[in-house]
């Protein structure tokens, strides 16, 4: 089963959380896939893709839109864009957001 890292962080902390020595790309590897769900500029994200994907990992953009009462009505927003086989992984049905 893929194992799945997430954040929800605005550019600079994203880039901190997933590029510094202990963050998510240091410890990505083939089976342990990251999806984004921050909201950050396009050279932050094709840094932290490439950083992870450099691993054997998948990346997935998917940054988030909606708010609690969206989330409490199952009308969240994903816009996503990157590995394929991942995005059909995690929006499967079953899937989860653990």
């Amino acid at each position: 089963r893929t194992q799945w890292n997430r954040t929800r962080r605005p550019s600079r902390r994203s880039a901190a959380v997933c590029l510094g020595p202990d963050g998510v790309a240091a410890a990505a590897k083939p089976g342990k896939d990251y999806l984004d769900h921050s909201t950050i500029d396009e050279a932050t994200g094709k840094q932290i893709a490439a950083a992870v994907e450099a691993t054997g990992a998948r990346f997935l953009a998917a940054p988030v839109s909606g708010g609690w009462r969206d989330a409490a009505a199952g009308e969240l927003l994903f816009v996503c864009g990157g590995d394929e086989t991942l995005f059909n992984e995690a929006t499967a049905p079953g899937a989860s957001l653990d």
